[in-house]
């Protein structure tokens, strides 16, 4: 008798752990999407956990672009790779110019890596 009580004693604890981890997870996934979607961010194709969108690009890279920017519109986000920072990518030469026009303070300091 004492061995079955003690069966249910775990398998209770068990179940409520469990139970309160996902409830735990589910809470922290949608404060996440909440503060992500207050961001204005251009649209992205879904990404995979480790590669990111490098597995939408064939052996033609450009055509790999030009069908994403025909999809997603002329500005759209990329990652490549996992701790990549998300890239900006701006395929109409119009857009690139709004940008550098309404961003030209921001952009003016930014130094780049020549190589």
């Amino acid at each position: 008798m004492a061995l079955n009580q003690c069966f249910l004693f775990t398998f209770y604890l068990s179940l409520s752990l469990f139970i309160n981890v996902v409830l735990l997870f589910k809470l922290v996934r949608r404060t996440k999407s909440k503060s992500k979607s207050n961001l204005n961010l251009p649209p992205f194709p879904p990404k995979l956990l480790i590669i990111g969108n490098l597995h939408q690009f064939g052996t033609l890279s450009h055509r790999s672009l030009r069908d994403l920017s025909l999809k997603y519109g002329d500005m759209m986000m990329l990652q490549f790779g996992q701790k990549q920072t998300p890239s900006l990518v701006v395929s109409s030469a119009q857009v690139a110019r709004e940008i550098m026009k309404t961003h030209e303070l921001a952009l003016s300091n930014q130094s780049f890596l020549n190589l």
